[in-house]
């Protein structure tokens, strides 16, 4: 007797991870930023707090939540980059997939070992910024050069907004006279408007309406070819 077993397709999953990946990680920054009080009583303030404090244990109270949030977005938006690859369906969508899951689990690793674990908390959390950086342009020069138009073009623009803050940030802690305080804000004197906080919060939030705005063309795209019978992310050669 054969056993038939049903094949997951990670791209139908795609636009639901990714919306939920972003809905979840933008709880785990809301709730806790609510009840944060810092080592001064101050609140928090992304104006001159940096997203990672959200999740520092004795500090943050409800840390738990962003670093649970942190790891479970991660998972999603694994999900969410491994589908969008194979939708992409190109050598450089597969480059841009794979970075952008390496990032997403960099991304998870920052929930397992928030600000307080210091070096190893610096390394993923860079891995995490530079490998989403480097996906986004990837995946915005596939797009571009991509002649089947598989995707909208005017996903460039999401893209093209998330590189550039990418870029100014990555740009902006290389210029800081410490760098190593973007990591570890205890290590220099808290100003009232910190640019560099400021920008790691746009770069962030851009990341996630280039997710939501991917997640919401894939959904739309996926379910006007299942009502022409026509499901994308079905093999070439099937039923042949």
């Amino acid at each position: 007797m054969k056993m038939f077993m049903p094949k997951l397709d990670p791209i139908p999953l795609a636009p639901y991870a990714g919306g939920l990946g972003a809905v979840v990680l933008l709880l785990g920054w809301i709730i806790p930023a609510i009840a944060y009080r810092g080592r001064a009583g101050e609140l928090f303030s992304p104006l001159n707090h940096f997203v990672s404090e959200l999740g520092q244990p004795g500090v943050s109270r409800l840390s738990t939540i962003f670093n649970l949030c942190t790891i479970a977005g991660g998972l999603l938006l694994i999900i969410f980059m491994l589908g969008l690859g194979l939708y992409l369906k190109s050598r450089p969508g597969y480059i841009a997939s794979a970075i952008g899951i390496f990032a997403a689990a960099s991304a998870v690793l920052v929930g397992i070992y928030p600000i307080n674990h210091g070096s190893t908390h610096t390394a993923v959390s860079v891995f995490f910024f530079y490998g989403a950086f480097v996906a986004i342009i990837i995946t915005n020069l596939t797009i571009a050069r991509d002649r089947s138009r598989r995707v909208s073009k005017w996903l460039i623009v999401p893209g093209f907004v998330s590189f550039a803050l990418f870029a100014l940030l990555i740009l902006a802690i290389q210029a800081s006279a410490t760098p190593t305080a973007v990591l570890n804000p205890s290590l220099a004197s808290r100003p009232n408007i910190w640019m560099i906080a400021v920008l790691e919060w746009l770069a962030v939030f851009s990341l996630i309406a280039w997710v939501l705005s991917f997640s919401l063309y894939l959904q739309k795209k996926l379910a006007s070819a299942y009502e022409g019978s026509e499901y994308i992310g079905l093999d070439q050669h099937q039923g042949q």
